[in-house]
């Protein structure tokens, strides 16, 4: 329903505090991005350059969303670096909440300054600390990024599964049918980080515009369209109202909730 924010309000409003509620997401976001980074640099230096278009106007385009990719691998480089010394240097992190902090009361949207200090460097502590839990539990690290990677690998693929069930390719051997695997997970990649510096939710337009150029060489032009609607729904969009009916429904939950306990003090 709205990404890392939505999900430090569903952790906040089930009591856990501001810091942990912060850390939780970003922690995710981090080892999401780390194991992201690594995977994409991997296939841009092994697969992607043995990757072949059909033709030239295709392999033009190939070229300069290879040019966005790498550029987005450096921007994700950027933000993962800033993650990392944010989470580990207690003086940068503190300047930082004093400088939002200021700007904020300048601009005359923070009433009390020390009031305001005072929590959000509380809240940066808390997440700090949550940052050093998980550099101090190994297997927890460990058993996180394992399970990001299958979630990574598991999204990449889908985009393959929708080019053959709209394209009757058909494979003779179980190698050709990996090769081709790897060569989609590869173009996903280019495709997610071509998209990763525009400012827009899930890098939409972008998105599709690489899915077109990319894909839409292995099937038919009639079904280009219905791969992209289908691939972005199952990947994207479903999450997105998964998001939504859990936030009516919570919503929903806590408006019965306070009836009853309102019903129930009327009683006594």
């Amino acid at each position: 329903a709205g990404g890392q924010p939505s999900q430090v309000l569903y952790l906040a409003k089930r009591k856990v505090s501001p810091g942990v509620a912060t850390s939780i997401p970003v922690i995710r976001v981090t080892l999401l991005n780390f194991c992201t980074i690594i995977f994409a640099v991997l296939l841009f230096f092994f697969v992607a350059p043995k990757v072949n278009s059909t033709n030239v106007l295709t392999d033009i385009l190939t070229g300069v969303l290879k040019l966005f990719a790498y550029i987005g691998v450096f921007v994700n480089v950027l933000y993962l670096l800033l993650i990392v010394i944010m989470a580990t240097n207690k003086i940068f992190g503190r300047t930082l909440a004093r400088s939002i902090i200021r700007l904020g009361y300048r601009m005359r949207i923070i009433k009390n300054y020390r009031k305001s200090y005072s929590k959000l460097i509380g809240q940066v502590t808390e997440f700090q600390n949550s940052i050093s839990y998980l550099g101090k539990n190994v297997w927890l690290f460990i058993g996180s990024v394992i399970l990001i990677f299958i979630q990574i690998l598991a999204i990449a693929t889908i985009p393959m599964v929708v080019t053959i069930s709209l394209s009757g390719i058909s494979f003779l051997t179980t190698r050709a049918l990996f090769t081709f695997w790897i060569q989609c997970v590869a173009l996903y990649y280019i495709c997610y980080m071509a998209s990763a510096f525009i400012p827009l939710p899930g890098g939409t337009g972008m998105m599709e515009i690489s899915f077109v150029i990319l894909f839409g060489q292995y099937m038919n032009p009639n079904f280009v369209v219905w791969a992209f609607l289908i691939w972005r729904l199952v990947s994207y969009y479903i999450n997105i109202l998964q998001g939504i009916i859990l936030t009516i429904g919570d919503t929903v939950a806590s408006s019965i909730g306070k009836k009853q306990k309102t019903n129930e003090k009327i009683e006594v």
